[in-house]
């Protein structure tokens, strides 16, 4: 909220606008406000589909294996070679 000072200050500063730029003035008549709008809706909607994504990919994604798992996927060991021995 603007003090009685400030107020009277702002109207000087328009009452000169006006007087020196008509055309300032004209611009800024034509520019009409933009209406209120309710970002909830959008917002809301952003996070359903963020959630849904992330338990898409909870659900879907890579999961750890257990004990079981692990020993059947083992690799066998790489079969042992003999050194190799330097020519004499």
């Amino acid at each position: 909220m603007l003090s009685d000072d400030e107020l009277h200050a702002l109207r000087d500063i328009e009452r000169r606008l006006r007087w020196q730029s008509p055309e300032l003035v004209r611009l800024f008549n034509r520019v009409e406000p933009q209406p209120a709008t309710n970002h909830r809706p959008r917002a809301r909607t952003r996070v359903l589909l963020a959630a849904a994504a992330l338990t898409g990919l909870a659900l879907l994604g890579p999961r750890v294996l257990n004990e079981a798992e692990v020993r059947t996927r083992r690799r066998r060991p790489l079969p042992r070679t003999a050194p190799a021995c330097p020519a004499a």
